[in-house]
């Protein structure tokens, strides 16, 4: 899919410390909680970002979809080979089986050749999604700044660092809302010799699995078809696809 989640995938400000120390935001007596991922995932300017690239590397995103619809459609008959019980799962004793080594040598030498193709297509579409974060995460500590400033915040916390707190101690909204001010819009084209932060590259991570998670959720509240009904088209194969890890220093 030309989504953001195809632009893989965590934290914040210069430091990353910034960030753990404060991931969403509350305020009961002036503590306060924040999610830093899910400030940022939501702002205007790195939605805005993610989307201009999507369209602009389309062709290598087109490219990088079909690489990987091609080594499921090479894969799908070694793994019938081993699928002895014809039950289309791997079991343990199948993959072990004598007669299987020389069909997973060629399911992994498939897999390493898939994985250096993705990583050479991908790459252009990660440093350009990782440029646009990066500028946004310089931006994030001014944001937070301004929400304590305004709502006299002495401390925020993450989320997990609470057994209960009311919503209204949930500030990750109100730095969203101050980052679209702060910065309304961000460049998505890296200089030629620039290389990303272990910061930013640990906060697209982390950013990618949230966004994950969140479409899992929405997808899991669509209403399922009444009984009788036809069942929605057969998607990709559900063989995990291999990981597209994003360049660092």
């Amino acid at each position: 899919m030309i989504t953001k989640k195809l632009l893989i995938a965590s934290l914040l400000a210069a430091p990353a410390a910034l960030l753990t120390a404060a991931p969403a935001a509350a305020q009961v007596q002036g503590i306060a909680t924040a999610n830093p991922i899910v400030a940022i995932a939501n702002s205007k300017a790195y939605a805005a970002a993610s989307t201009q690239i999507a369209a602009t590397h389309k062709a290598a995103i087109d490219q990088i979809n079909a690489r990987r619809a091609a080594l499921e459609k090479e894969l799908e008959p070694l793994y019938n080979q081993i699928d002895t019980n014809k039950d289309k799962e791997i079991s343990d004793a199948e993959a072990n089986a004598p007669a299987a080594a020389p069909v997973i040598a060629r399911v992994k030498t498939a897999q390493d050749k898939a994985q250096a193709d993705i990583v050479r297509m991908s790459t252009p579409v990660i440093r350009a999604q990782l440029y646009a974060l990066e500028k946004v995460l310089e931006n994030y500590g001014t944001a937070q700044t301004n929400v304590i400033n305004a709502r006299k915040i002495s401390v925020i916390l993450q989320p997990s660092a609470f057994l209960y707190a009311p919503e209204s101690v949930n500030v990750t909204g109100a730095i969203t809302a101050e980052l679209d001010k702060v910065v309304p819009s961000v460049p998505s084209q890296p200089p030629a010799n620039w290389n990303p932060s272990q910061a930013t590259v640990n906060t697209l991570e982390q950013i990618s699995e949230y966004e994950t998670r969140r479409a899992q959720a929405q997808q899991a509240q669509q209403p399922r078809p009444a009984a009788g009904a036809p069942a929605p088209a057969a998607g990709q194969p559900a063989r995990p696809a291999p990981q597209t890890p994003p360049p660092g220093r």
